[in-house]
């Protein structure tokens, strides 16, 4: 059962590693952008799986970046090589391939036992003391 655990682990690392090869953050859109127009821009590389295109929510236009994802790494290859730089209602856009998100480490402490976080609170720390009594 352990090799069957192995192979599945390098299995979904290399999923992962070739998500990243597929997908490309760009950035510098114009607002107006929508997902259909970000797809326009890209689909003449290739079959493209999945568009993210996030959107403020307070004026409901584009963030000014987006995500394309490709069925095949050459597809997503060649729309990086082409597109990179490219102006795009009269901006240069930025096409870079995604990067994986930084993750914070997961603390088994509570906040309030950093004696920073009372710091940037403004609050004071309770110290209990047991040979007080």
């Amino acid at each position: 059962m352990g090799i069957v655990f192995s192979k599945i682990s390098i299995i979904v690392s290399m999923e992962a590693d070739n998500y990243y090869a597929r997908t490309l953050f760009v950035g510098n859109l114009d607002e107006t952008f929508t997902p259909e127009t970000l797809r326009n821009l890209f689909q003449t590389f290739g079959e493209i799986k999945n568009i993210e295109l996030p959107f403020d929510q307070a004026s409901k236009k584009s963030r000014g970046y987006g995500f394309v994802e490709f069925d095949e790494v050459e597809d997503a290859e060649h729309a990086q090589f082409n597109l990179d730089e490219a102006e795009v209602y009269g901006r240069v856009i930025n096409v870079r391939y995604a990067k994986p998100t930084k993750k914070k480490p997961i603390s088994s402490k509570p906040v309030w036992e950093d004696p920073n976080w009372h710091n940037e609170q403004g609050t004071t720390q309770n110290v209990d003391n047991e040979n007080d009594s």
